[in-house]
């Protein structure tokens, strides 16, 4: 099952007058993942979601895996509003969020998530928005006597952009786990997929910034392409001095590979490094896995 989740971005100042990104699933709080290099955290985020959806995808009832399955066709608007607050007026920029559901026209802003408003025949966006915004910044100054629309507001670049994760949840769930009055450590069988990023990193989804980079050595690509694509999942062995670029070369080969078929993430026939934190030995093994 392919899941499209929309995911919100948005460029925030650093201390010291630089930019950061933040990124997080749009209709949802959590997981966020923060850093000074985009792509970096978008594959972050990706794994941090596709472990989470593990974990739901093994429960046993599927309402809340269902629910990261809502991804309406959505139309993002950029508004410049003006705020009269009960102390002052505020000018603020949003970036607000419309779709249709079951009938109606919905939007809100990611910057303030706990505000939803539909939209009636007539309405423009732009009047409702400021309307809402008003009535709701008003009432946490009235409740909590202060309110800064300007810290929430829109600083630099913000947009909604489509991440693919692919989910197998078990066709038949789990058996409840027997009572056991003594017994040392846990029942719950190993899971393969939770093991393997436990003891290694996809490095398909380290794509691009992360990848090395080889020059002259079409050759060495050429033959290493033609082994792991041959079918045959026979174990391939680089062997080599240290710092010659063994997995430089592989993940040049994961460089290519990515790039030829647009997309970083995907949960079969991925490359992952495994025991990444071991130190590298004269020779080292890498063999083409699949999650389950």
């Amino acid at each position: 099952m392919n899941l499209s989740i929309p995911i919100y971005v948005e460029a925030l100042r650093a201390a010291g007058g630089g930019a950061i990104y933040q990124a997080r699933p749009l209709f949802f709080a959590d997981p966020i993942a923060r850093g000074e290099r985009l792509e970096r955290l978008l594959a972050r985020l990706a794994q941090d979601i596709d472990r989470q959806l593990g974990v739901l995808g093994r429960q046993m009832r599927h309402e809340e895996l269902a629910a990261w399955a809502f991804a309406p066709p959505l139309r993002t608007h950029r508004l410049d509003l003006t705020l009269t607050l009960r102390r002052r007026t505020a000018h603020c920029r949003f970036l607000f969020v419309s779709f249709r559901h079951f009938g109606r026209r919905l939007a809100f802003t990611p910057s303030v998530p706990e505000v939803w408003f539909d939209l009636s025949r007539g309405e423009t966006l732009t009047v409702r928005a400021a309307e809402v915004l008003t009535r709701h910044f008003r009432d946490r100054e009235r409740n909590d006597g202060d309110s800064d629309p300007e810290a929430l507001a829109v600083k630099g670049m913000a947009y909604v952009a489509p991440l693919e994760i692919a989910v197998r949840p078990p066709v038949v769930p789990p058996e409840p786990p027997r009572l056991r009055f003594l017994m040392l450590g846990g029942e719950a069988p190993a899971n393969g997929a939770d093991e393997l990023r436990r003891v290694g990193r996809c490095l398909d989804w380290q794509y691009p910034d992360e990848l090395a980079r080889v020059v002259r050595r079409d050759a060495e690509l050429v033959e290493l392409t033609r082994l792991l694509d041959a079918g045959e999942h026979r174990p391939i062995l680089l062997t080599g001095p240290c710092q010659v670029g063994k997995t430089a070369l592989l993940e040049e080969f994961v460089y290519r590979r990515v790039e030829a078929r647009g997309s970083a993430f995907r949960d079969r026939g991925n490359v992952w490094l495994l025991a990444p934190s071991r130190k590298r030995q004269s020779s080292s093994s890498c063999s083409r896995s699949s999650l389950c």
